[in-house]
């Protein structure tokens, strides 16, 4: 019985928990880095390279919300969302992190 009633608590407290939970501060060192921080971005007009080898897909709309991104379509009918800051990024070209597996910049 106490099991099941903890486990019942837990259920019903811990999602209550996490929307409590404040946006964390960007430290100075990353926010130096930082230029853009909304919770949605809007990337609109831009060219994105995919990575695959497909060939680039042109005036596209890249939809950021939460850090991951949330949309990618053409830009004639992709939906911006409410709020969200746009940037208009004609002429640039998107492609995907690059990540230094072998890096001597330290």
């Amino acid at each position: 019985m106490r099991r099941t009633l903890l486990a019942s608590l837990c259920f019903l407290l811990l999602p209550s928990l996490s929307w409590c939970q404040a946006k964390p501060k960007l430290s100075a060192a990353v926010s130096a880095f930082v230029k853009e921080d909304s919770p949605i971005v809007a990337l609109t007009h831009v060219r994105v390279v995919d990575g695959t080898g497909a060939a680039a897909r042109t005036d596209q709309t890249l939809v950021i919300s939460g850090g991951k991104i949330a949309e990618l379509g053409d830009a004639s009918t992709t939906k911006i969302p409410d709020g969200a800051k746009v940037l208009d990024l004609n002429g640039r070209t998107l492609i995907p992190g690059l990540v230094g597996m072998h890096d001597h910049m330290f």
